[in-house]
């Protein structure tokens, strides 16, 4: 066990030591004697069960996870100050995920919205808030998109080439700029950790015609380590809208096929300096229902790569620097009995100095953002080159304390757009262990998000005065955690003010334009935890939310008032076995006709089970809705009934 820092000793003592001394010596004689003796002997007795405790508690950190998305800097996960979940690849490998959205979807604070099956347009709730609300990385390079309202292409990232995830719920601006008013998701993709070639792969087969495969090769020699990654992804599906009664509706199957490339290198170039570079390609294409035309197969094809070059760097044992230029796309491709295409590009360049000496650390962000769209398709393009592009640059400041029990940071972040100016957003945060195992936060934060180029300047309801939309959140956590148990209740408030959504005027012909139509209020309590009871493994969380339009007092679309997530695993006969519940109460949605309708609660049951076949060799079976519940993320839109898959895994040790 590491040794606990003095300072770590005196802060912990400080709050369980002294209050113990006292109440315990007065039980024994009044006699001086034997009152200074009994002082001594107890608080002798309360320093060493303090250094235990604090040791222990020491220790529980040490065997955390370390994130990087909380604050831009490596930390234990016990030690952020923001609400944070790590996905390791060992989690998704247990549990035999097939899809990003689905297992994003089971984590605490999070909700899916879906029009059909896999590889169709994918929202994803953070605490009740729209998908365009949460921003999207992929080792460290921003992915969004300036077509429609914006938001990451959920919808187009693979579960397969990831090695981690990082989710961060909250306000993220403070570090992240535009777009992280509810929080930020960072997918890592996977690294080469042995000396030599490794080759793994893995394939899948499953219901509704799904295949999938994969094939990894890395390695490492002396300076040097690769990857290289390729994947395909596919299912025959279904109909993506099972109302017959929808105009859209066609009863055919609307299946998806996804093609994956990724590779990453990288070169020591001492004990401090290191270069990296990276690339992924992902392309998804999906059916869907248009209308009952045989003649027309209706397809939207999304394409998303992302490039970067990252020098990391550590010039004295305080000071470390990360220096990273990066480029994302993403191209949506509609085919219909008309075409459109649209194509957006975010290049970024960062410059990024983190010092620590004791207990304090700095931060200087320096961040440089260029998008710009392209559209094309039956009736033309919307932009001329004047409104297709802009540009913001940022500066951003941090600091960080941490002592003992303590831990505390200040940011603030000045980004200025070319088209609106300066935007300036800040967070305060405090963290208090005030028992081992027992630990309070309190975060406040602003930020906003800028319109799309699409909002502002498409002939199809475009609106060039609209002002970004912009947030204050405060929240509030208690956790505690002992060995592999832990629970947490986080509670938080926010109010987004100038709201941008598409008004129709004349919703019969799909007439309308985007406007800042007024104000959001999403506010809530979750509530999650970890309990191993003997050869069991419980897990699980509770949402109450209420996200709602503060001006006409409407609960926003899709999103339920309650869900709840529920997993037990263990081992059986050397088979890793599960079984996952998931909740949610009714949420509203909107007709063609954008009138106000409810979709209904609904509870699903997930099983799955795994074992070792040889030191290489893995299986993984998984049955997905094992009750067949039938229930709906988007209104007339199916999501599959029950769905088995089963999956082999080859993966040196």
């Amino acid at each position: 066990m590491a040794a606990m820092p003095s300072g770590h000793i005196a802060h912990a003592c400080g709050d369980a030591g002294s209050g113990s001394c006292l109440s315990v010596s007065t039980m024994f004689s009044s006699s001086p004697v034997h009152v200074r003796c009994a002082r001594s002997a107890v608080a002798m007795a309360a320093l060493l069960s303090c250094l235990q405790a604090a040791q222990t508690a020491h220790a529980d950190d040490a065997l955390q996870p370390v994130v990087v998305t909380a604050s831009r800097t490596p930390q234990a996960q016990g030690q952020a100050l923001a609400d944070t979940t790590v996905i390791s690849r060992e989690d998704i490998a247990r549990e035999g995920a097939t899809d990003l959205m689905q297992l994003l979807g089971r984590q605490p604070g999070v909700e899916m919205g879906r029009n059909g099956g896999q590889g169709t347009a994918t929202d994803l709730f953070v605490r009740g808030a729209n998908s365009r609300f949460t921003a999207l990385y992929i080792d460290g390079v921003r992915v969004d998109s300036q077509n429609l309202q914006g938001g990451a292409p959920w919808n187009a990232i693979p579960l397969g080439l990831i090695d981690r995830i990082e989710i961060v719920r909250g306000s993220g601006s403070d570090l992240y700029g535009s777009d992280a008013i509810a929080g930020v998701v960072q997918v890592f993709t996977r690294r080469p950790d042995k000396d030599g070639v490794q080759l793994a792969a893995e394939a899948t087969v499953g219901s509704f015609g799904r295949s999938k495969w994969q094939a990894d090769v890395s390695g490492k020699a002396a300076a040097l380590d690769y990857g290289l990654s390729y994947g395909r992804d596919g299912a025959f599906g279904q109909s993506t809208i099972v109302n017959p009664a929808n105009s859209n509706h066609n009863p055919d199957r609307d299946g998806f096929r996804q093609e994956t490339w990724a590779g990453r290198v990288g070169y020591q170039l001492s004990a401090d300096h290191r270069l990296e570079s990276s690339f992924a390609r992902n392309r998804v294409r999906a059916a869907f229902d248009n209308g009952t035309s045989e003649d027309v197969s209706p397809q939207a094809t999304t394409v998303v790569n992302t490039r970067q070059l990252a020098w990391l760097a550590r010039w004295t044992p305080q000071l470390s620097g990360s220096y990273r230029v990066g480029e994302s796309s993403t191209e949506d491709i509609s085919r219909t009995s008309s075409l459109f295409f649209t194509k957006t590009h975010a290049k970024t360049a960062s410059a990024q100095h983190d010092w620590r000496e004791g207990v304090n650390a700095l931060q200087l962000l320096l961040e440089h953002r260029a998008d710009k769209i392209d559209e094309d398709g039956t009736y033309g393009s919307s932009f001329a080159d004047g409104n297709s592009r802009r540009q913001q640059n940022a500066v951003g400041l941090g600091y960080g304390f941490e002592s003992g029990p303590w831990s505390a940071h200040a940011r603030a972040r000045e980004d200025h757009d070319s088209e609106f100016g300066r935007h300036t957003t800040g967070s305060l945060g405090a963290g208090w262990r005030f028992a081992p195992q027992w630990r309070v936060r309190l975060n406040y934060a602003s930020a906003f998000r800028a319109p799309t180029l699409y909002e502002r300047f498409t002939q199809y309801g475009g609106n060039a005065d609209l002002q970004p939309e912009s947030s204050h959140t405060v929240e509030a956590a208690l956790s505690w955690q002992r060995g592999g148990a832990s629970a947490s209740a986080t509670a938080y408030h926010s109010k987004v003010r100038n709201l941008i959504d598409y008004v129709y005027t004349d919703p019969a012909n799909y007439i309308g334009g985007y406007d800042n139509v007024g104000r959001a209020r999403l506010q809530g309590l979750t509530l999650a935890g970890v309990l191993p009871v003997d050869a069991v493994r419980l897990s699980g969380s509770w949402d109450i939310q209420d996200p709602r339009n503060a001006q006409t007092g409407e609960s926003l679309i899709r999103r339920a008032r309650y869900h709840g997530k529920l997993q037990a695993d263990t081992v059986l006969a050397g088979w890793t076995t599960g079984v996952q519940g998931q909740f949610a109460g009714g949420r509203r949605d909107l007709d063609a006709s954008q009138s106000s309708v409810r979709l209904g609660g609904y509870t699903l049951w997930n099983v799955f089970a795994g074992r070792d076949l040889s030191r290489e060799w893995q299986l993984q079976l998984r049955i997905d809705n094992v009750l067949n519940k039938h229930h709906e993320l988007a209104r007339d839109y199916g999501v599959p009934g029950t769905a088995a898959f089963v999956t082999l895994r080859y993966q040196p040790r």
